[in-house]
């Protein structure tokens, strides 16, 4: 079943085999299994890639040079945070009685999404999605609302007077139609975002 489907849990194991735990975990240690987290690493760039990401770069430092404009970036990012406020109760029982037991709550109800934007000046707005919300484009249009709202009471030279600079990646609800439009009509510049590149090897 392992070399079939190496993903499967030692849980899910567990309940097809209808043994018990332990047992399995037994015999995975005799097998010589190990579980291990797949390990994240960067899209293997293309000559293309490497092209753009140097032109790219190269632009941005003359113009930098030329108008200096880091004070202008805005930029955000969403995660993912796991939380679990429960706490447990005690009550008033005889010396001999054991403790009474509950079970520990299911983590995974317990995921929201963080999504934070900020400058070189500190955070404009975080803001928690609601429970198994993640960003969309309508999402994201409306946090740019309300950085625009936030930036005009905090910073109003800059988006009055300047264009504010949109540092984002290329994520789908970035670079989608809506997204689009609507910097568009907030008059922001977003700021080109080439390919990730793949670490030095040491």
């Amino acid at each position: 079943m392992i070399e079939a489907d190496p993903r499967q849990t030692s849980r899910q194991l567990s309940q097809s085999l209808n043994v018990d735990h332990q047992t399995v975990l037994s015999h995975l240690h005799e097998i010589g299994k190990v579980w291990k987290m797949e390990k994240w690493v960067p899209h293997k760039l293309t000559e293309k890639n490497k092209l753009q990401r140097l032109s790219i770069s190269t632009c941005l430092l003359l113009r930098h040079k030329n108008d200096p404009f880091l004070s202008r970036i805005i930029t955000c990012d969403e995660k993912w945070l796991w939380y679990d406020c429960s706490a447990r109760s005690g009550q008033w029982m005889g010396k001999e009685e054991p403790p009474a037991k509950v079970a520990k709550r299911d983590l995974h109800v317990k995921k929201v999404m963080v999504s934070v934007w900020w400058s070189q000046n500190g955070i404009i707005h975080y803001e928690f999605l609601k429970r198994g919300q993640t960003i969309t484009a309508e999402v994201y249009c409306h946090q740019l609302d309300v950085v625009n709202a936030k930036l005009l009471q905090t910073h109003p030279a800059l988006v009055n007077r300047k264009v504010p600079l949109v540092l984002h990646d290329n994520a789908r609800p970035h670079v989608a139609k809506t997204t689009v439009q609507k910097l568009k009509q907030l008059g922001y510049e977003t700021l080109p975002h080439p390919a990730y590149s793949r670490p030095l090897p040491n």
